[in-house]
């Protein structure tokens, strides 16, 4: 006869192989999230990637105004705004920088976009015309204090006359005269309105417009291409290992990659490449279209660059070691844009040392921004549109 198995043996062993299996998925998933937790941590504590460094490459020299010690907070105000998330998503211009608060920089809300904050001499004076000053970084005023910013300038030369101009400062690192044109357009189709507006372009027409997109557009092709993933994930009904899959991402993090931006669409394609001064030239007639049609009076100006080469140029500035496209391109703009409303300041600086007005590499510092709002003013004034 078969022996039976003691129903109470049978029993403990399940018992048994219960616990076992409990304590080992139950050890395993306190693992896991032990891990996940701790990789979390790291990547929140552990420092930034490299970044440009704005007290070693800035020049406390050419901000005059400032002690040195200032000067190095004023650098230190803009490396924070750096560090925090400069940027944010907007609609038509792709990016603009957001609302931020210091001691020297200052950026305030604004719509459509916010706004870095002009110094106006007659601030609390009910104001009876309006300039709008657009541009890239320079006109910005990367590195300079709120009081030099080439709007704050011109609102100072200004004060003195009887009209009280408010000096809108709608510059914005990295914009080329491309975005310029749609934030015109935005502001004047949201139903706001000013007297003059003035564009100060040169140097991120000639450096980011050869395929015509903002410097951010891979950042929103990163968005819809994260999208994109995890409706496929979805409809697969399939875990998918990709670079969005959490635990990619946060070694990805650790290890300080970035996930690919590459389109697939794009395989094989030509990249296509646009003449700036064509694409330039159509920018300031569409503009000058738009602000007849509203009464607006405007002024473009070519800006000065450290990579000028002119034939009248004196041999002891400092010049840029780059390729001498800037220098071939500024002087084909001098040569081929003849209007009544463009003004070629790209050798402004020819009689100046390169340390005292340029606070880097590009971006000018207080004598500068000085420089070019005063340039602004006289031949805003020879022209009849300043009294």
């Amino acid at each position: 006869m078969p022996v039976l198995e003691d129903p109470k043996s049978a029993l403990t062993r399940t018992k048994d192989l219960y616990v076992t299996t409990a304590i080992i998925w139950l050890s395993t998933s306190i693992l896991t999230f032990f891990l996940i937790g701790a990789s979390y941590v790291y990547a929140w504590i552990r420092p930034p990637l490299a970044r440009r460094s704005y007290i070693a490459n800035g020049r406390a020299a050419a901000l005059g105004t400032l002690s040195h010690a200032d000067a190095i907070q004023c650098f230190k105000d803009f490396e924070n705004l750096q560090n925090s998330q400069a940027y944010r998503y907007r609609p038509w211009v792709g990016f603009s920088e957001r609302v931020f608060k210091s001691r020297f920089l200052n950026i305030d809300y604004a719509e459509p976009l916010p706004t870095r904050r002009t110094i106006d001499p007659r601030d609390g004076e009910p104001a009876t015309k309006t300039i709008w000053l657009f541009g890239g970084s320079t006109q910005f005023g990367q590195l300079v204090p709120d009081g030099q910013t080439i709007a704050s300038h011109l609102s100072a030369i200004l004060s003195t006359g009887r009209t009280h101009y408010k000096v809108v400062n709608l510059g914005h690192t990295w914009y080329y005269s491309s975005q310029e044109a749609a934030l015109f357009e935005t502001l004047l189709r949201h139903g706001q309105k000013a007297d003059l507006a003035v564009f100060l372009d040169g140097l991120n027409d000639l450096s980011f417009s050869s395929g015509d997109v903002p410097w951010s557009a891979d950042r929103t092709a990163t968005g819809y291409l994260k999208e994109e993933r995890f409706a496929a994930a979805a409809n697969s009904g399939q875990i998918t290992i990709g670079p969005y899959f959490p635990p990619v991402r946060i070694l990805n993090r650790l290890l300080g990659r970035r996930p690919s931006n590459s389109d697939p669409e794009a395989d094989g394609r030509a990249r296509v490449d646009y003449d700036p001064l064509r694409i330039y030239r159509f920018n300031m007639l569409a503009i000058q279209k738009i602000a007849e049609a509203e009464n607006i009076g405007v002024a473009f100006y070519w800006q000065p660059t450290p990579f000028d080469d002119l034939p009248e140029a004196e041999q002891n500035r400092k010049v840029y070691k780059v390729s001498d496209i800037y220098s071939r391109l500024n002087l084909s703009i001098r040569q081929t844009i003849r209007h009544p409303d463009f003004h070629f300041l790209a050798d402004l600086f020819q009689h100046e040392a390169y340390k005292d007005v340029y606070v880097d590499d590009v971006h000018y510092g207080d004598k500068g921004c000085s420089m070019v709002a005063q340039a602004i003013a006289e031949s805003l004034r020879k022209e009849g549109r300043l009294p």
